[in-house]
């Protein structure tokens, strides 16, 4: 890319158009495709969470200015998962609404998520890694966690 940017392919990476992507502040720690509609997306910055439902023309802050280091969507694309790293705290939120529900992360101290990833045969299944390269899983929505991997390795 000749600037760096937000692009925008729409032919399986054989061109790129830059995208204006208004309203978007601060260095971006994670961006999330939605899995149904094409034209939404997350980005996940220093600043705060944005989405746009333009393909990055425009962003709205969805969530508050503090920084979110990892952002996924569930499955069904109804709800977006983040992370908050001040107050070291996973959210699951409803898209089309302000509901918003606070998932316990396993102890992780000052270290903070930067990866989620869900299963795609249980929304209760999913993983997040760390910028310590800890991996913790939970079969639960959150409500209890397994680490399966500690500094990047397996125990």
């Amino acid at each position: 890319m000749p600037i760096p940017g937000l692009y925008l392919s729409v032919d399986e990476g054989k061109s790129w158009r830059r995208q204006i992507a208004r309203g978007l502040e601060g260095e971006v720690f994670g961006i999330a495709a939605h899995p149904l509609d094409a034209r939404t997306l997350a980005v996940a910055t220093d600043k705060g969470l944005y989405v746009s439902r333009d393909a990055g023309e425009a962003f709205k802050r969805f969530d508050s200015r503090q920084a979110v280091t990892a952002v996924t969507f569930d499955l069904d694309g109804r709800n977006l998962r983040f992370a908050r790293a001040v107050r070291r705290e996973l959210v699951s939120a409803a898209l089309d609404s302000r509901s918003r529900t606070v998932i316990l992360l396993p102890p992780i101290g000052l270290d903070y998520v930067t990866h989620i990833a869900q299963s795609p045969a249980d929304q209760r299944l999913f993983a997040i890694a760390t910028d310590r390269r800890h991996v913790f899983v939970t079969k639960d929505a959150g409500k209890a966690w397994r680490r399966i991997a500690k500094d990047g390795d397996l125990p």
